[in-house]
């Protein structure tokens, strides 16, 4: 599987309100560049910590918590502009950037926590649900993360029976 999607020529033509260009959110619309320029926040992140001007600029999420915030700024600020083909796409893209070329079993489960608790988010908060298609997103890297395993088995051997 290809990894590095950044190209969103794919989309429905209505849809691209904005582009990725080696690595940077590039758009027209001035709601978004002023949250690109740093006019935002991300809560419960100690500020000295925080990297979300670079996150939502395009930098890769470097943990759960920053994937967790950059799909759910996608889906709060695009939802309701945007089709669900587009949103699912771009959570993709998130999604395979932070699991890099040679995912690991922590980078899997940190993948499908963010999902699942993003969603869970979206929904207690702005009443948006998206749970089908976040499912669907982590459902889709089912087998990949099934062969991870087997391979993980055969190396490793398998967890043992009592």
């Amino acid at each position: 599987m290809n990894r590095k999607i950044r190209n969103l020529d794919n989309l429905v033509k209505k849809d691209i309100h904005f582009v990725w260009k080696k690595g940077v959110l590039i758009t027209k619309r001035k709601d978004v560049q002023d949250v690109i320029r740093g006019k935002t926040n991300m809560p419960y992140i100690k500020k000295d910590e925080r990297r979300d001007a670079l996150i939502i600029k395009g930098a890769i999420a470097q943990n759960a918590g920053e994937l967790n915030y950059q799909m759910f700024y996608v889906v709060k600020h695009f939802y309701h502009q945007l089709t669900d083909k587009t949103i699912k796409y771009m959570v993709k893209v998130l999604v395979a950037d932070f699991l890099g070329n040679t995912p690991n079993y922590q980078k899997y489960n940190d993948m499908t926590g963010a999902l699942i608790r993003c969603y869970k988010e979206l929904n207690r908060r702005l009443n948006i649900d998206v749970e089908d298609m976040f499912l669907s997103i982590m459902e889709s890297y089912d087998e990949e993360i099934n062969a991870y395993e087997d391979t993980k088995i055969i190396s490793n051997g398998d967890v043992d029976s009592l």
